[in-house]
């Protein structure tokens, strides 16, 4: 599935942490949010990353599920930053919102969300994010996102090697 998403086996993949976004303490606007990662994306361009992804990492406390105000400023971030790069993109919504990933995928034309609890839960600062893979699967088929891959992150003791924080694509 990688090879096929990238055309590489072992793509490179920056991170475009957004600043503060809408309704968190420290949001200074989206004109100087947007600037700062169509910067970082340009330098992750030239640099010869293969993907981003970007992230609300800087909303403070984060939530297991983000308010819509969330959703639509990186609805809105996203598709900006899609119009001036080349690079593939995703999306992850902290702490684990699939849903609001999905949505945001399927409008701004990102390939792949990110999943940090699909295998199994979560404990976390802000709450435990609940792994619940059926219906993260069901959620991608009612948004007719079945192109948008699944990155998940595995965190579980079940497995004979240390997996602990590397996303698999599903």
């Amino acid at each position: 599935m990688v090879k096929k998403l990238f055309g590489i086996d072992k793509p490179i993949i920056g991170a475009l942490h957004f600043t503060p976004l809408l309704g968190f303490s420290g949001f200074n606007g989206f004109e100087d949010i947007l600037k700062a990662a169509v910067s970082d994306a340009k330098a992750f361009e030239s640099g010869g990353i293969d993907a981003i992804i970007i992230e609300n990492n800087y909303d403070l406390p984060h939530r297991i599920m983000v308010e819509p105000e969330t959703v639509a400023s990186m609805t809105y971030l996203g598709s900006e930053i899609k119009k001036k790069t080349k690079l593939r993109l995703g999306v992850s919504v902290l702490w684990n919102d699939y849903r609001a990933a999905f949505a945001i995928a399927k409008v701004i034309g990102a390939e792949f969300i990110r999943v940090p609890a699909f295998v199994d839960d979560a404990k976390t600062d802000f709450g435990t994010a609940i792994a619940e893979p059926e219906k993260v699967k069901d959620c991608r088929k009612r948004l007719s996102a079945e192109h948008v891959q699944i990155f998940a992150d595995l965190n579980s003791s079940n497995f004979n090697t240390t997996l602990t924080g590397n996303p698999v694509l599903l």
